[in-house]
């Protein structure tokens, strides 16, 4: 069995096992992508990392463990993943499966690399309710056009893996099976409207709705 089947294997379990017991901790409050950030993301991604490399040690397979270099770049990918406009794809209701305002859910984003590398979702495609605010979006991250970073997909991280090239694209993909822990993500309480709030360049835009529901109950 070579390296990678063995820590694909060995990665899902632990990963899983982690973020489950990092559930309170994944539902504070946070911005994505602001000066606000307390870091939530690289925090719980840095912890799961650290489960997988104590079960490696634990089984006496230290050869198998996560390296400083890979857990640095694994980190920089959960922190990337927030670049808007990606962090729209990050939202899938528990119970229809669907994303928000006509985005992908997080499902659909998380395996699909012609959705990733492909064009960002059209104005005219996106619900009446946020299409305002939307193309403000677009105007201010310099997309042209398609979603910054490109294909971070379940699939290019593990062709990275099989290569032996350890990218960042595994940190996006844990980024999004840490968003599905919080309530937010699966209940389309969008406090994604309040990180359109955020600095872009020395702009900042500002919208009046307010974040995250869950924060003030």
């Amino acid at each position: 069995m070579s390296y990678f089947d063995k820590l694909k294997r060995k990665w899902l379990l632990p990963a899983i096992a982690a973020l489950n017991l990092l559930i309170p901790s994944s539902t504070l409050p946070y911005e994505a992508g602001s000066k606000n950030d307390p870091n939530c993301h690289p925090v719980i991604t840095a912890l799961v990392i650290d489960a997988y490399n104590s079960s490696m040690d634990n089984e006496g397979k230290e050869e198998l463990r996560i390296s400083q270099d890979f857990k640095t770049k694994i980190i920089q990918g959960s922190i990337d993943e927030d670049t808007p406009p990606r962090y729209l794809n990050h939202f899938m209701d528990w119970q229809t499966g669907k994303g928000i305002w006509g985005f992908s859910s997080a499902l659909e984003w998380a395996i699909s690399s012609e959705v990733q590398s492909g064009a960002v979702l059209p104005v005219e495609k996106v619900s009446a309710e946020f299409r305002a605010d939307y193309e403000k979006l677009l105007q201010q991250c310099n997309c042209d056009g398609k979603y910054p970073l490109g294909d971070k997909s379940w699939g290019e991280a593990l062709g990275y893996l099989q290569n032996q090239i350890y990218s960042t694209a595994l940190g996006h993909v844990l980024h999004l099976a840490e968003d599905m822990t919080v309530p937010a993500h699966t209940r389309g309480d969008v406090h994604v409207l309040r990180a359109l709030g955020v600095e872009i360049g020395e702009t900042e835009i500002k919208f009046s709705r307010i974040g995250d529901l869950y924060e003030y109950y």
